[in-house]
């Protein structure tokens, strides 16, 4: 007799800039204790990657490496309210007495501000040159050493 097979529920959301329609699952306690032990190791190529690999295994048919930034970040925003709840205690710091204060933010109140304007992703350099831009994924932010700046190519 095989074990049951528990199902998970399964959530939508449209992101931010692709206007996609994506379906995800919760992510389990495992899943959980995951994103904790890369977020104590304070290394910030890790905990993305560790991210991008918990977006790839609780969402169905969405390569995470791909997505534009604003669209993985707020992704993960709607599966982390949804798996681990809609509140998050936060540290923030005075600005006048400098004393580290806990508060709490409510997630499900977070908004998008689109922009006011429609921008235009074509830049014309000349009459027969443009350049065709797009929001980076991290998988590009990630490829570029902001310390070798010097190097043309790395920066293009």
């Amino acid at each position: 007799m095989a074990l049951p097979k528990l199902e998970t529920p399964k959530h939508t959301c449209v992101l931010p800039s692709s206007k996609e329609t994506v379906t995800f699952r919760p992510f389990l306690v495992g899943e959980q204790k995951v994103l904790l032990i890369a977020q104590e190791s304070e290394n910030s190529n890790e905990q993305i990657s560790e991210m991008i690999r918990l977006i790839n295994i609780c969402c169905d048919d969405i390569n995470a490496n791909e997505l534009a930034t604003i669209d993985l970040e707020y992704l993960f925003l709607q599966l982390r309210i949804k798996s681990a709840g809609e509140t998050a205690d936060v540290q923030m710091e005075c600005k006048n007495c400098q004393e580290s204060n806990t508060v709490t933010v409510q997630l499900e109140q977070t908004t998008i501000v689109e922009p006011e304007e429609v921008i235009d992703n074509i830049v014309k350099i000349t009459d027969s040159i443009s350049i065709d831009l797009r929001i980076p994924s991290y998988k590009i932010v990630n490829s570029v050493d902001l310390n070798n700046t010097e190097d043309t190519e790395v920066v293009f």
